[in-house]
């Protein structure tokens, strides 16, 4: 592309060469002086060629310009790497003692945190062991019939239950039942199962009215509680007596201890010719505490 200079010049160029171009046409015209004509070509060809010659200097003064642009160019850009290159330098050797720092402020608050940690579970693990050695513990001792099983007669028991911990339990209330079952094989299964469902019930009680304070007995044989059971209905039958059926004793104890609910569930069965006389045995299942 010509810069304006070299346009300038062009058409200077051009111009001179119509004012010869005029000048020839009105000579010929007139005086048909054709000397003349040549003389102003040699004129114009004289100018194209200065022209021409001031159009390639300009033209190498330009080249020689966008050159020096050129190398500016790339000298800036050198510069500029370098610096970014020592500033990155720079920068790695802050981030260096900055990043060891770090990881070291890391390390500590990791090994602070499993101390931390450490030290929460072994509060936990000794409230936890002070509540086991201090709570109350309700549970029964043993269960007995209070007359022997005859036909046309309800079945009395007394079962005798304890506080074995150090604390009283507080706000306690039982549940007790009975019921005849089969003593087969084939039926200990829905025994079980039976007693799963009630235990379950028992669990899932965690809010109740009332309930009365048993006070720890320290191992004392003689001071345990007592509760008794009376069958609605006549529930002795031939096959009871005969020790084909057996008689089932279950019940559950709610009871609070620091506050917290606690459960205790228990099953004792009676079988004519296995348990010995009046005797209950513990069920072996339908058993639970917490």
């Amino acid at each position: 592309m010509l810069s304006a200079s070299k346009w300038k010049r062009q058409a200077e160029i051009y111009r001179r060469h119509d004012e010869v171009a005029s000048k020839d046409v009105k000579h010929d015209s007139r005086h048909d002086d054709r000397d003349g004509a040549a003389s102003n070509l040699a004129a114009l060809i004289n100018t194209i060629k200065a022209e021409g010659r001031a159009n390639r200097a300009e033209e190498r003064r330009e080249d020689e310009a966008g050159k020096l642009r050129e190398w500016f160019t790339i000298v800036l850009i050198a510069l500029t790497l370098i610096a970014v290159g020592w500033q990155v330098s720079e920068m790695v050797k802050v981030y260096g003692p900055i990043k060891d720092q770090a990881d070291a402020a890391k390390l500590s608050a990791d090994a602070a945190k499993r101390s931390a940690d450490a030290a929460l579970a072994q509060a936990i693990t000794s409230q936890k062991a002070a509540i086991s050695n201090q709570r109350a513990w309700i549970g029964p001792r043993n269960a007995a019939l209070n007359a022997g099983l005859e036909i046309g007669k309800v079945v009395e028991a007394t079962i005798n239950y304890e506080n074995s911990g150090h604390e009283p339990g507080i706000g306690t209330v039982f549940d007790v039942g009975e019921f005849i079952a089969p003593s087969d094989a084939d039926s200990q299964e829905l025994i079980a199962q039976r007693l799963a469902n009630a235990v379950s019930v028992c669990q899932q009680r965690q809010q109740w009215p009332g309930g009365s304070v048993v006070y720890p007995t320290n191992g004392i044989s003689a001071a345990s509680y007592q509760l008794f059971l009376k069958s609605i209905d006549d529930i002795v039958t031939p096959d009871l007596i005969s020790g084909k059926d057996m008689i089932i004793v279950h019940g559950c104890f709610v009871y609070k201890t620091f506050d917290i609910p606690k459960h205790s569930y228990f099953c004792y069965y009676y079988r004519n010719g296995v348990s010995r006389p009046g005797i209950f045995n513990i069920c072996p299942y339908g058993q639970y505490a917490d």
